[in-house]
């Protein structure tokens, strides 16, 4: 498995080429995003075509590939658990 990794900079324009570019070859793929607050939609977006047994898998191997993503991962779903556990 492999991961490819875009990541906001100077150049939105070619990220977004890049990913509209490679979405008709890919098997299994996990957008997370952030739009402009002026947009009229949700801020935070994602978009994932994994089955539910295959998006763990996908997340573990992510952070193997990438262990300096494992911290801010971590603090997101401790967060979400603390909002999840105070509905």
């Amino acid at each position: 498995m492999s991961v490819e990794v875009l990541q906001a900079d100077d150049s939105v324009d070619h990220q977004r080429q890049l990913v509209a570019e490679a979405l008709p070859e890919l098997q299994q793929f996990i957008i997370i995003g952030r739009r402009s607050s002026n947009s009229g939609k949700m801020l935070n977006f994602a978009s994932c075509s994994f089955a539910d047994d295959e998006l763990a898998n996908a997340i573990a191997n992510f952070i193997l590939a990438h262990p300096q993503c494992a911290m801010p991962f971590l603090f997101g779903v401790n967060t979400a658990i603390k909002v999840l556990a105070s509905q």
